[in-house]
């Protein structure tokens, strides 16, 4: 049973370290922590995926990435004397592909969806989960949670619709199993809460409730500001039904096949949510934390400061700052236990990895209220971040932007490092905006053989220019990312946003020249 007197007193501010994907060098991940401890943090959510070294499974495409036993054991010792408290991470249902890419362990998976979700249905799966998991557990002697993932585990809906089952019995079976098992070894167990607003139903308020005192749940939200909410997810993602029938006044409501309308709820459902409701057709931003502490919880918030959507050159930065204040104020007015500020290294153990880390740190010191770039006033950089997130999302406005960082670089007085990687990452960002158009350009007129040579010919310049700008950049980014990140992920990285597009500008050319020449012999009388 969880002791919720030793979480009264100041919510945890607990920062994210996402393991899947480019890894740190070994040496970096002491300064890591020390970063962590100096930014304020009390707490690190450590999600290991497959550098763990379990004694019996090994998941990790180079197994030199795979830390070990020993390494372990200094990374908590570190952490225990700058007195932040390691959560370990150990996915128990969803998230699961680190493991089932590997034929052997596919037995594992649910039989139905991607494989990604242990299938509960085996008492073998559910034996080989259980045994990852104590070594997980009895390795964090000193901490006091468990986090359990169990998220996103989109199979269970498939597999309990092939057997004529609830999806969330299934799930409050498996969770309370691993409840016990946790408590068992005298560790309160986190989940996030999605599946619960997924999949809650009048039938089963009463047992969710009965598990206020087993578990914490986090529930997460990575793109909420203090905007009203019109699509919400409870029961299902819903809507009121009203935007639908006035289309005129819907300009900023996105609707899609297999939308729930919110006149639908039952009840029950209703009245847990009726105090969150600002008007018939908007609830309050995040009001899925209000209803978990409502009904007994412990809740912590989760905020984005790392999404995968961003893709992996720079953050929509003004987007994660509002999402970050957001949340702030949500643990104030609901009165929230703990603040996990997670920063996600992909969008699944199979994707392609996000933006560099380096990019991150402005927005963790932000959510502690700590100025990360010294000699740079904190009002001067919080606009300049927002530029360059506005620029991810619509401006263009990257040759200012550009123009700014470079000026500013000699007033830097700390983290150089992060800097000149956020410098070079703005390059980059110009250089894929620059491609873009081209892109664009290259679609209009090579459909056919109407354009001119001459026009050809300044096309094929700054494709050259092009081509050059991302070369000389890779190679910059190549030598001084090396110095800190290593490994598979990081080749994944620059395979992304720098060898495939010059492989495809390489193709791009081919056709360009062929057009050229089509229109010199087509136009030259």
């Amino acid at each position: 049973m969880i002791q919720k007197t030793v979480l009264k007193a100041t919510p945890l501010s607990i920062a994210h370290l996402d393991l899947k994907g480019i890894q740190y060098r070994p040496e970096q991940v002491f300064q890591f922590l020390n970063e962590i401890a100096r930014l304020g943090y009390n707490a690190l959510l450590v999600e290991y995926e497959d550098i763990y070294p379990y004694k019996d499974a090994s998941f990790a495409i180079d197994p030199e990435e795979i830390w070990t036993l020993d390494f372990v054991k200094q990374f908590l010792k570190k952490a225990d004397e700058l007195k932040v408290e390691i959560i370990p991470l150990q996915q128990t249902l969803g998230h699961l592909e680190y493991a089932f890419r590997w034929d052997r362990f596919q037995k594992y998976a649910m039989p139905h969806g991607f494989p990604s979700t242990l299938h509960i249905g085996s008492p073998e799966a559910k034996e080989w989960l259980r045994g990852l998991l104590l070594e997980v557990i009895q390795m964090h002697k000193n901490s006091r949670f468990i986090h359990l993932g169990m998220d996103e585990a989109r199979s269970l809906a498939l597999y309990a619709k092939a057997i004529k089952a609830d999806p969330l019995v299934l799930f409050l079976d498996y969770l309370e199993e691993l409840c016990a098992l946790c408590s068992e070894y005298g560790k309160t167990p986190l989940i996030w809460s999605d599946m619960l607003e997924d999949h809650i139903a009048p039938a089963n308020i009463e047992r969710i409730k009965a598990l206020s005192d087993k578990v914490i749940l986090v529930s997460w939200d990575y793109t909420s500001t203090s905007a009203p909410l019109h699509t919400v997810r409870f029961d299902g993602w819903r809507c009121s039904k009203q935007w639908i029938e006035k289309p005129e006044t819907a300009d900023k409501v996105a609707l899609y096949d297999g939308l729930k309308w919110c006149e639908d709820w039952a009840p029950e459902i209703q009245q847990l949510v009726s105090k969150y409701r600002q008007t018939p057709l908007q609830f309050e931003p995040l009001f899925q934390a209000g209803v978990w502490k409502d009904m007994g919880f412990t809740v912590f918030g989760g905020c984005g400061v790392g999404v995968s959507s961003e893709g992996g050159t720079v953050p929509w930065y003004h987007q994660r700052i509002a999402n970050i204040e957001q949340w702030r104020t949500s643990v104030e007015k609901w009165k929230l236990d703990g603040l996990i500020y997670t920063v996600w290294a992909r969008a699944g153990g199979c994707m392609p990895p996000n933006v560099i880390f380096d990019l991150r740190w402005p927005l963790l010191a932000y959510g502690t209220g700590i100025t990360f770039f010294e000699g740079i006033p904190q009002e001067k950089l919080q606009a300049l971040l927002y530029k360059i997130g506005r620029c991810n999302e619509s401006w263009s406005i990257e040759s200012w932007i550009q123009e700014e960082v470079d000026a500013l670089t000699p007033q830097v007085r700390s983290h150089q490092y992060e800097w000149k990687t956020l410098q070079l990452m703005v390059r980059v960002f110009a250089v894929q905006r620059t491609l873009k158009g081209l892109t664009w350009e290259m679609e209009r007129y090579g459909c056919g053989n109407r354009f001119m040579a001459s026009e050809w010919e300044k096309l094929h310049q700054k494709l050259q220019d092009i081509q050059n700008k991302l070369r000389a950049l890779r190679e910059e980014l190549r030598v001084h990312l090396d110095e800190r990140y290593y490994g598979k992920g990081l080749e994944e990285w620059f395979l992304e946003i720098f060898d495939i597009p010059l492989s495809g500008l390489e193709k791009t050319e081919v056709v360009m020249l062929q057009k050229m020449e089509t229109a010199r012999r087509l136009f030259s009388r």
